[in-house]
Parts: structure tokens; sequence; C-alpha cells
């Protein structure tokens, strides 16, 4: 947010750009990606290396069929699931002759995976280009959520699809209607007219859902701006004591240089992780906060 009459919706991305799911993992403790097969706390931003988006090619001799079918086990509802600090997006699609496509996208605090496939039963193959490569994930129904793991036999291929020490395991949680990434854009939109018409009342009741409903689950990028445009509306609307309540996981790092925050940084995420501290940094100071720029 470059000042205080425009608030930072335009730097939302949508949530399956995995890539940015966890861009400043470790903002005030705020951590969740997952390491080794747990959901682990990664280093924090200045420890952060860059994400090594992507994954290798299985190579094509070693190709694995498709799996075959599952169907008598439990297979997790269609839709969109995240894991807790949104670290780890699932998308599950509606089953089509016998199988539903994947696509499974993490980013841990140095790297990332990327997988995407056929879903039969629990056995979900990951396709390289058109075909199944070496790599089975399952993906097993956990209440109305989903546990992710490698196959037995296939964790060293299906490393191949992650950078460094880039982590998929973990439980997914089913993400509320309002909270999933087609309805938050629109939320957001109505939200940006409502503002920029400084109807900042209708503004606020139409932003609040997200806020109260869809941070657990939000990736670091899109729980940055939900922050930030909240706390600037409950600026407009008198609520100092609310807006700083809003911005209190960014009074750290509001309160440091920009070359202290990226000091060891990966460049692959500085100017993400920057654009959210600024705009906190600014609004901090509006609802009455001393932070240092």
């Amino acid at each position: 947010m470059g000042n205080a009459l425009v608030p930072f919706s335009g730097r939302l991305t949508s949530a399956n750009n995995a890539v940015r799911l966890c861009l400043a993992l470790c903002i005030a403790a705020l951590c969740g990606c997952g390491n080794s097969g747990q959901a682990a706390q990664p280093p924090s931003p200045s420890a952060a290396t860059p994400a090594g988006a992507g994954h290798a090619t299985a190579p094509a001799a070693a190709a694995a069929t498709a799996p075959a079918n599952t169907a008598a086990a439990p297979l997790p509802a269609p839709g969109h699931y995240a894991t807790e600090r949104g670290w780890g997006q699932l998308t599950i699609e509606p089953d089509t002759q016998g199988s539903s496509g994947f696509s499974l996208e993490t980013l841990n605090a140095d790297a990332s995976c990327s997988f995407s496939g056929k879903l039969r039963g629990t056995q979900a193959a990951v396709y390289d280009g058109d075909h199944p490569g070496t790599c089975t994930l399952e993906i097993a129904k956990t209440g109305a959520g989903a546990a992710i793991r490698a196959a037995t036999g296939s964790e060293s291929a299906c490393r191949e699809y992650c950078g460094g020490n880039g982590s998929f395991e973990g439980d997914y949680l089913p993400l509320a209607a309002a909270c999933e990434p087609a309805s938050v854009q629109r939320t957001r939109k109505a939200f940006q007219s409502l503002y920029d018409h400084k109807d900042y009342a209708k503004a606020e009741a139409t932003l609040a859902p997200l806020y109260r409903s869809c941070l657990a689950t939000s990736s670091f990028s899109d729980e940055g701006a939900i922050r930030n445009d909240y706390a600037i509306t409950q600026h407009r609307l008198g609520d100092d004591a609310g807006c700083l309540q809003t911005l209190a996981p960014y009074r750290d790092d509001a309160s440091r240089s920009d070359d202290a925050i990226t000091d060891g940084m990966s460049p692959a995420i500085v100017d993400d992780y920057l654009g959210v501290i600024r705009a906190a940094r600014t609004n901090l100071k509006l609802c009455g906060h001393g932070a240092a720029g």
C-alpha cells in the first residue's frame, strides 16, 4: 500500500499461485510449512532460501502405470483444501470416467513442490506430461479433510518433484465456501469497489468474513493483503484499536529497517514480503503505533 487512500487489495494473488503460498511464512511466529512429512515450523524469513518451484522429470524408462482403480477406498470430496497457514494447496476435481484430476502445490521456507495427475481412491499417480511418472501419492480421506503422503516405495521418486528441502506430507483441511479461491476473489473485488467509493462500513462488513474465517488456511501473501485492507478500513471507521490488533503479527518487522528484515532472505520472496510489511508499517503508524521506518 503506497498510501492511506489505497488498500492493499491489488497485491492479492489467487490461491493457486503456488510459488507464493508461503512467501513470508515466519512473520511473527506464524510459521507453518511442513518438513520431512510433518508440520514443523520453518525458520524465520531472514533464513529463507529461494523457493525451487517446479519438479524434475522422472526417467521415462522407469515410468509407472496409472494406479489401479481403488474405488472402494474413500475418496476426499472434490474441492479445494489447504494446510494450516496455507503452505500447501490441494485441488481435487470432480470424478470423470472413473478418476479425478488433482493438483498439489506447496512452498515451505526454502523450497517448493508441484504435483498433478490422476486420483483413484487413495492412489494418486503423478503425471509427467500426459503419462504417469514414478511417483505415487496416497491421498486419504480424514474426516472432511485429506492426509497426503508418498506411497510406500515412491518416497525417492516423489522427492524429485520438490526442490531442496521441499515437503508436502501432512493434513489438508477443506476450505469453507467463502474461502475458496473464486469466492475470495469476488469478495475482494466487491470490497475494493466499496472502499474506493468511501463506503467504509459496507467495505468492512464485506471483508470481515474473510478476515474472521479464512486466515487460518490463507497463504502469507493473501493473509497480508486481507489484514492490511481490513486494518485500514477499521482506521477509516475510527477503530484504531482494532486496526492495531489486526496488524499485531507484523509489528516486530514493521519496526525494523528493510535491510535488517531482508538480510539473508531469499531474493525470490523479498519484494512480496516487503510489500506486506511496508503496507503494515504505514497502517500501523496511521493507527497510532510508533513503528520505525
